[in-house]
């Protein structure tokens, strides 16, 4: 089926089912588990699910299993709720479990989920950053000077935040190596050459200096 002809879809089960398949053949298993649990949502008798169920629209060309799933993450980012904490950490995997307990969630926290479904998504992927580091390496061998980011919202910031994160970029490993986050993009060809980095915001830009 060609891209035009699967965003086309008006079969919610199946928009369902492939928004997950998308999210675990791209490294997001625990949140493929979460859209699943979609299906069971738009079975109950709650604003949420009813919208769902009854989608005013084009559920995958809407982006619609991402709006609510954003609404969800965001339960636990807050600390509204931190039931789904075990589920994204990949310590629950029961699809029967993780159904149930979306479920529970809506239908607790049903008003505050509603308006997640009124606009599309913000991607937040900071694996981005890696070709950004990259280039910027490549650059600072060659050019010596200073680099200014402009953040322009693309991905609320978590950009700017690159010297927070320890990234291994074929081989070349730069960061603080006690980061909870580390960055291993798959990487084809020569790695880039070592640099180091010291990042100065402001609250317009992020200048990027090579020190």
């Amino acid at each position: 089926m060609s891209v035009d002809g699967v965003m086309d879809t008006q079969d919610l089960a199946w928009a369902i089912s492939w928004q997950a398949s998308h999210a675990e053949e791209n490294g997001a298993p625990c949140t493929a588990r979460v859209i699943r649990a979609l299906e069971q949502v738009a079975k109950t008798d709650t604003a949420t699910g009813r919208r769902i169920a009854n989608w005013q629209g084009l559920s995958l060309k809407d982006a619609m299993p991402l709006r609510i799933a954003g609404g969800l993450h965001s339960l636990v980012l807050t600390g509204a709720d931190d039931r789904l904490a075990r589920v994204y950490a990949g310590q629950i995997t029961d699809q029967a479990l993780i159904d149930a307990l979306v479920c529970e969630l809506v239908e607790s926290f049903d008003t505050q989920l509603l308006p997640w479904l009124d606009g599309p998504p913000q991607t937040n992927e900071a694996g981005r950053s890696a070709s950004i580091m990259a280039g910027l390496m490549w650059l600072s061998a060659r050019l010596g000077s200073r680099f200014e980011m402009n953040e322009l919202g693309a991905s609320a910031g978590v950009n700017t935040m690159m010297d927070r994160c320890r990234f291994d970029l074929g081989g070349t490993i730069i960061g603080p190596e006690n980061s909870p986050m580390l960055i291993k993009p798959e990487w084809r060809g020569e790695a880039p050459p070592t640099s180091r980095w010291r990042l100065l915001r402001s609250w317009d830009a992020t200048r990027l200096l090579s020190i």
